[in-house]
Protein backbone atom coordinates (compact mmCIF):
# COMPACT_ATOMS: atom_id res chain seq x y z
CA UNK A 1 0.00 0.00 0.00
CA UNK A 2 2.88 2.68 0.66
CA UNK A 3 3.56 2.86 -3.19
CA UNK A 4 0.63 3.39 -4.39
CA UNK A 5 -0.09 5.96 -1.45
CA UNK A 6 3.01 7.82 -2.14
CA UNK A 7 2.13 8.04 -5.36
CA UNK A 8 -1.34 9.31 -5.04
CA UNK A 9 0.23 11.85 -3.16
CA UNK A 10 3.12 12.59 -5.77
CA UNK A 11 -0.45 13.74 -8.08
CA UNK A 12 -2.13 14.80 -5.77
CA UNK A 13 0.45 17.39 -5.31
CA UNK A 14 1.52 17.66 -8.91
CA UNK A 15 -2.33 18.59 -9.76
CA UNK A 16 -2.64 21.15 -6.40
CA UNK A 17 0.94 22.85 -8.27
CA UNK A 18 -1.20 22.72 -11.50
CA UNK A 19 -4.22 24.99 -11.04
CA UNK A 20 -2.77 28.17 -10.22
CA UNK A 21 0.14 27.44 -12.30
CA UNK A 22 -2.38 27.25 -15.34
CA UNK A 23 -4.66 29.81 -14.62
CA UNK A 24 -1.81 32.70 -13.72
CA UNK A 25 -0.05 32.52 -16.60
CA UNK A 26 -3.44 32.69 -18.76
CA UNK A 27 -4.94 35.46 -16.88
CA UNK A 28 -1.10 37.71 -17.32
CA UNK A 29 -1.35 37.79 -20.81
CA UNK A 30 -4.96 38.17 -21.56
CA UNK A 31 -5.89 41.11 -21.70
CA UNK A 32 -8.77 42.33 -19.21
CA UNK A 33 -11.97 42.08 -21.19
CA UNK A 34 -11.16 38.17 -22.50
CA UNK A 35 -10.52 37.17 -18.76
CA UNK A 36 -14.07 35.66 -18.12
CA UNK A 37 -13.63 34.04 -20.82
CA UNK A 38 -10.24 32.71 -20.43
CA UNK A 39 -11.27 31.64 -16.64
CA UNK A 40 -14.48 29.97 -18.35
CA UNK A 41 -12.22 27.69 -20.60
CA UNK A 42 -9.65 26.76 -18.04
CA UNK A 43 -13.12 25.71 -16.06
CA UNK A 44 -13.81 23.28 -18.89
CA UNK A 45 -10.62 21.90 -19.35
CA UNK A 46 -10.95 21.17 -15.55
CA UNK A 47 -14.39 19.28 -16.08
CA UNK A 48 -13.14 17.92 -19.55
CA UNK A 49 -9.61 16.49 -17.47
CA UNK A 50 -12.14 14.68 -14.82
CA UNK A 51 -14.12 13.00 -17.42
CA UNK A 52 -11.08 11.38 -19.55
CA UNK A 53 -9.65 10.46 -15.84
CA UNK A 54 -12.51 8.31 -15.22
CA UNK A 55 -12.89 6.72 -18.41
CA UNK A 56 -9.24 6.28 -18.89
CA UNK A 57 -8.50 5.19 -15.48
CA UNK A 58 -11.01 2.73 -16.12
CA UNK A 59 -9.44 0.38 -18.94
CA UNK A 60 -5.89 1.33 -16.54
CA UNK A 61 -7.57 -0.74 -13.94
CA UNK A 62 -9.24 -3.30 -15.28
CA UNK A 63 -6.50 -4.83 -17.58
CA UNK A 64 -2.90 -4.13 -16.31
CA UNK A 65 -1.92 -4.74 -12.97
CA UNK A 66 -2.42 -1.64 -10.81
CA UNK A 67 1.44 -0.89 -11.34
CA UNK A 68 0.18 0.39 -15.28
CA UNK A 69 -1.95 3.20 -14.00
CA UNK A 70 0.94 5.35 -12.98
CA UNK A 71 3.14 4.06 -15.86
CA UNK A 72 0.11 4.87 -18.21
CA UNK A 73 0.17 8.47 -17.03
CA UNK A 74 3.54 9.15 -16.40
CA UNK A 75 4.81 9.27 -20.33
CA UNK A 76 1.70 11.46 -20.38
CA UNK A 77 2.12 13.75 -18.33
CA UNK A 78 6.28 13.92 -19.65
CA UNK A 79 4.56 14.68 -23.23
CA UNK A 80 2.58 17.64 -21.74
CA UNK A 81 5.41 19.31 -19.71
CA UNK A 82 7.15 19.27 -23.13
CA UNK A 83 4.47 21.13 -24.87
CA UNK A 84 3.83 23.34 -22.06
CA UNK A 85 7.24 24.27 -21.73
CA UNK A 86 6.82 24.53 -25.99
CA UNK A 87 3.75 26.37 -26.17
CA UNK A 88 2.47 28.24 -23.18
CA UNK A 89 2.77 31.90 -23.49
CA UNK A 90 5.20 33.98 -21.29
CA UNK A 91 4.32 36.58 -19.17
CA UNK A 92 6.46 39.40 -17.14
CA UNK A 93 8.06 38.08 -13.92
CA UNK A 94 7.71 39.59 -10.65
CA UNK A 95 10.26 39.75 -7.71
CA UNK A 96 9.10 37.19 -5.01
CA UNK A 97 10.37 37.00 -1.56
CA UNK A 98 9.96 33.32 -0.23
CA UNK A 99 8.08 33.20 3.22
CA UNK A 100 9.15 30.00 4.33
CA UNK A 101 7.46 29.98 7.99
CA UNK A 102 4.09 31.14 6.34
CA UNK A 103 4.33 28.14 3.59
CA UNK A 104 4.98 25.63 6.66
CA UNK A 105 1.96 27.28 8.66
CA UNK A 106 -0.21 26.98 5.71
CA UNK A 107 0.93 23.30 4.24
CA UNK A 108 0.23 22.12 7.96
CA UNK A 109 -2.48 23.92 8.82
CA UNK A 110 -4.71 23.30 5.86
CA UNK A 111 -3.38 19.32 5.92
CA UNK A 112 -4.71 18.93 9.16
CA UNK A 113 -8.04 19.74 8.08
CA UNK A 114 -8.71 17.06 5.90
CA UNK A 115 -7.12 14.36 8.40
CA UNK A 116 -9.93 15.52 10.77
CA UNK A 117 -12.27 15.32 8.17
CA UNK A 118 -11.82 11.99 6.85
CA UNK A 119 -10.87 10.20 10.04
CA UNK A 120 -14.42 11.72 11.51
CA UNK A 121 -16.91 8.75 10.42
CA UNK A 122 -14.96 6.15 11.34
CA UNK A 123 -12.78 7.36 14.30
CA UNK A 124 -15.28 9.69 15.83
CA UNK A 125 -15.95 13.42 15.91
CA UNK A 126 -15.16 14.31 19.30
CA UNK A 127 -12.55 11.12 19.28
CA UNK A 128 -9.20 12.72 20.52
CA UNK A 129 -7.04 12.56 17.06
CA UNK A 130 -10.12 13.78 14.65
CA UNK A 131 -10.39 16.89 17.11
CA UNK A 132 -7.18 17.25 17.63
CA UNK A 133 -6.40 17.67 14.27
CA UNK A 134 -9.53 20.07 13.37
CA UNK A 135 -8.27 22.12 16.57
CA UNK A 136 -4.51 22.48 15.65
CA UNK A 137 -6.12 23.26 12.01
CA UNK A 138 -7.74 25.84 13.01
CA UNK A 139 -4.36 27.34 15.02
CA UNK A 140 -2.16 26.82 12.69
CA UNK A 141 -4.45 28.48 9.81
CA UNK A 142 -4.98 31.31 12.42
CA UNK A 143 -1.64 31.57 13.35
CA UNK A 144 -0.39 31.92 9.73
CA UNK A 145 -3.25 34.95 9.06
CA UNK A 146 -2.02 36.69 12.05
CA UNK A 147 1.57 36.39 10.78
CA UNK A 148 0.66 37.84 7.53
CA UNK A 149 -0.71 40.26 8.62
CA UNK A 150 2.14 41.48 10.62
CA UNK A 151 4.54 40.22 7.66
CA UNK A 152 5.44 43.07 4.98
CA UNK A 153 6.04 40.27 2.67
CA UNK A 154 3.51 37.34 3.63
CA UNK A 155 2.95 34.22 1.12
CA UNK A 156 -0.99 35.58 1.25
CA UNK A 157 -1.90 38.53 2.66
CA UNK A 158 -5.98 38.02 3.80
CA UNK A 159 -6.84 41.03 3.34
CA UNK A 160 -7.28 40.49 -0.10
CA UNK A 161 -10.28 39.06 1.05
CA UNK A 162 -12.38 42.16 1.64
CA UNK A 163 -12.40 42.30 -1.99
CA UNK A 164 -15.99 40.68 -2.39
CA UNK A 165 -16.05 39.67 -5.87
CA UNK A 166 -13.13 37.82 -4.67
CA UNK A 167 -14.18 36.46 -1.46
CA UNK A 168 -17.63 34.96 -3.31
CA UNK A 169 -15.69 33.34 -6.21
CA UNK A 170 -12.97 31.33 -3.77
CA UNK A 171 -15.94 30.68 -1.26
CA UNK A 172 -18.19 29.57 -4.09
CA UNK A 173 -15.32 27.55 -6.39
CA UNK A 174 -13.76 25.74 -3.10
CA UNK A 175 -17.89 24.58 -1.88
CA UNK A 176 -18.04 23.14 -5.85
CA UNK A 177 -14.91 21.76 -5.40
CA UNK A 178 -15.69 20.39 -2.06
CA UNK A 179 -18.57 18.85 -2.87
CA UNK A 180 -18.20 17.42 -6.48
CA UNK A 181 -14.83 15.59 -5.41
CA UNK A 182 -16.35 14.20 -2.68
CA UNK A 183 -19.56 12.97 -4.69
CA UNK A 184 -16.87 11.64 -6.76
CA UNK A 185 -15.29 9.56 -4.38
CA UNK A 186 -18.28 8.21 -2.75
CA UNK A 187 -19.40 7.56 -6.37
CA UNK A 188 -16.75 5.24 -7.23
CA UNK A 189 -16.71 3.35 -4.30
CA UNK A 190 -21.24 3.04 -4.52
CA UNK A 191 -20.54 2.07 -8.36
CA UNK A 192 -17.75 -0.39 -7.31
CA UNK A 193 -18.36 -2.19 -4.46
CA UNK A 194 -22.01 -1.97 -3.72
CA UNK A 195 -22.94 -2.14 -7.47
CA UNK A 196 -20.31 -4.52 -8.24
CA UNK A 197 -19.16 -2.69 -11.37
CA UNK A 198 -15.95 -3.16 -13.12
CA UNK A 199 -13.25 -0.53 -12.99
CA UNK A 200 -13.83 0.47 -16.38
CA UNK A 201 -17.88 0.18 -16.06
CA UNK A 202 -17.24 2.26 -13.03
CA UNK A 203 -15.24 4.65 -14.70
CA UNK A 204 -17.62 5.53 -18.00
CA UNK A 205 -20.68 5.78 -15.24
CA UNK A 206 -19.14 8.69 -13.46
CA UNK A 207 -19.54 10.44 -16.87
CA UNK A 208 -22.71 11.97 -17.10
CA UNK A 209 -22.18 13.68 -12.98
CA UNK A 210 -18.87 15.15 -13.61
CA UNK A 211 -20.79 16.46 -17.08
CA UNK A 212 -23.89 18.04 -15.69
Amino acid sequence: MAVPIAGRVVTGAGAALVMPAALSPMLEVTEPAGRPRAVALWTAATGIAGVVGNVGGGPALQHPPWQGLFLSVAPLAAVLGLLAARLAPRGERRPATPDPVGSVLLVAGVGALPYGIVEGPSSGWVSVPVAGGLLVSAALLALFAVRSLRSDRPLLDPRVFRVRRLRAGSLGVGAAFFGLFSLFYVNAQYLRYAKGYSPLVAGCAIVPSRSA
